[in-house]
């Protein structure tokens, strides 16, 4: 699939002061049951930081400021052979003010979670690999996850300004 077709994502992480993290629970769709980051499509014609504030606002209320958005990762999916999604991730650190505005009347459920309490085995897995390398360094990356189904079958995570290798699985090395 040509990069011009690839379904393009936004996820954003954010943070508040007391060093937690919002994460919204699926109602439906493919990430239904399971916690993630503020996460949708990008709007046709709209930039990745207006797409990130958009789906946020839309999912939980927050009004973020596009400009304090910080572009932590760009990461391609595959999924049975279909490279067909790159999903762009931002964090987001907002003042405690900020982070008690979310709406409830959302079709998500919206939940704080201490940094070291992430429920990661409620969580797509590729979120247990890159959360904690962009929650807790200093790291841009980019990388590539390959999935059957909902099964992660490898991975390479690297720094985007380097290029080195920051993880990967063992049947990355093909």
């Amino acid at each position: 699939m040509a990069d011009s077709e690839k379904i393009r994502l936004v996820q954003t992480l954010i943070l508040n002061d007391l060093d937690e993290v919002l994460l919204v629970k699926w109602d439906d769709g493919p990430n239904k049951g399971r916690y993630t980051g503020c996460l949708g499509e990008v709007g046709d014609g709209e930039s990745d930081e207006a797409s990130a504030v958009t789906v946020v606002q839309q999912l939980v209320g927050l009004e973020l400021q596009a400009d304090r958005l910080k572009k932590v990762a760009g990461f391609d999916f595959v999924e049975d052979g279909d490279d067909d999604c790159h999903e762009v991730e931002f964090v987001y650190r907002a003042s405690r003010t900020e982070a008690t505005k979310s709406r409830r009347d959302t079709d998500v459920k919206a939940r704080w979670f201490k940094i070291d309490e992430i429920p990661y085995s409620s969580m797509p897995a590729d979120d247990a690999i890159w959360y904690p390398l962009v929650l807790r360094e200093n790291y841009f990356l980019s990388g590539t996850f390959r999935f059957v189904e909902d099964r992660l079958l490898d991975f390479q995570v690297q720094d985007a300004h380097t290029g080195s290798v920051v993880c990967r699985s063992s049947g990355s090395d093909k």
